[in-house]
């Protein structure tokens, strides 16, 4: 019933007249401490919707780098090489200039501009030179001999000793430029530490090897200097077998194993490349150490097919443009990055299932928050 004029308002009246309370002002005199606690939900779940993608991708990111990181250098390694047959007296003349640093080096550099991005050489640990492809036996008597049989060498030029190396004793290994051809009979050579200690070479020993081009000859190795390795585990040490320390191998046999006996490395000087046909077939070599600093998880697809371009594709037309025709390209970085490819398969799914869990975990406690209050209304 309407109210007349000049008759007071009873409190029912005034009550039905009320505004209702505000949504907002209901709540937080209900539950004050709801709104702070949803507010850091909403926070804390838009900050891992955020950083969830990047943090996945430097995971992945560091992940591709260890994978090719710790990989053996026989597996991470681009190596190039171009065989060379032993040296006659038809073509030694002309063919020493494809075992002297003027010939080697600058393909060397070619090849790593020659790369397909994003495979890139490592420089500090890649290496080139000249180098015995077979097993060189010496028969000095002073050498080691555990069980009887006489040790056999690798003879490499392999360029950059001294940056990689601390002289131990002794020098290192020099030559004149273009002093030294495949009828030389003495050059100089370096060994590390431990293949001094384990085969008894000091400095002023001389290998001799057989040759196999000039009947009743030898070509001598004088030892100058013996060098302790810097860095042994990387690239550079670990790219030539037996190049930081010797190992005993043996051969197989009709009753088991034959006798052990040392197989070890000497370092030539570079100028020295031109005498090893006369001792042994030989190769060039350019051995390139990938360098992960600048690669991303995005890299990973566009990797392998750089490195399926070197070995069989356009990028190694490329190679033999800027390195030789005849050159030989292998790798095995290729399973290096299948293997990374297989575990970032299997582990995604599992990752994704949380994130989708998490995801889900958030919504459902901003839905029970909006629904549970209403009653309080």
């Amino acid at each position: 019933m309407a109210r007349r004029h000049g008759e007071a308002e009873t409190p029912r009246g005034r009550a039905a007249r009320r505004t209702p309370a505000p949504w907002v002002r209901t709540r937080l005199r209900a539950a004050p401490g709801l709104p702070f606690g949803l507010g850091l939900l909403v926070l804390v779940t838009a900050f891992l919707a955020a950083a969830f993608p990047r943090a996945t991708a430097s995971y992945e990111t560091d992940a591709l780098r260890h994978a090719v990181n710790t990989a053996s250098i026989d597996r991470s390694a681009v190596s190039l090489s171009v065989a060379y047959g032993g040296a006659t007296d038809g073509d030694a003349e002309r063919l020493a200039e494809m075992l002297r640093p003027g010939y080697i080096e600058p393909r060397y550099r070619r090849a790593i501009a020659t790369l397909p991005a994003p495979l890139r050489a490592r420089r500090d640990q890649s290496s080139y030179g000249v180098r015995t492809r077979g097993q060189v036996s010496a028969r000095d008597s002073y050498l080691a001999r555990p069980e009887g049989k006489a040790p056999v060498f690798t003879l490499t030029t392999q360029d950059a000793l001294g940056p990689h190396s601390r002289l131990a004793a002794g020098r290192l290994p020099r030559a004149a430029r273009d002093s030294v051809t495949y009828r030389t009979h003495e050059v100089e050579g370096a060994v590390s530490e431990a293949t001094a200690k384990h085969l008894h070479i000091r400095v002023g020993s001389v290998l001799h090897f057989p040759s196999n081009q000039r009947l009743g000859a030898e070509v001598a190795v004088r030892v100058t200097g013996i060098v302790t390795p810097l860095h042994p585990s990387l690239s550079y040490w670990k790219g030539e077998p037996d190049l930081a320390a010797p190992e005993l191998f043996g051969d197989p046999s009709p009753s088991g194993v034959g006798p052990r006996y040392w197989h070890a490395a000497v370092v030539l000087p570079p100028e020295a490349g031109p005498v090893l046909p006369a001792v042994v077939d030989c190769e060039l070599f350019w051995r390139l150490s990938p360098d992960t600093s600048g690669l991303t998880s995005d890299d990973l697809g566009p990797l392998r097919s750089a490195v399926g371009s070197i070995t069989h594709g356009p990028g190694l037309t490329a190679l033999g443009q800027a390195v030789n025709p005849d050159v030989s390209v292998t790798t095995g970085l290729d399973t290096v990055l299948d293997g990374f490819t297989s575990l970032l398969g299997s582990v995604t799914p599992v990752v994704a299932v949380g994130a989708f869990g998490v995801a889900a975990v958030g919504a459902a406690v901003l839905l029970m928050a909006g629904e549970g209050p209403r009653g309080l209304l």
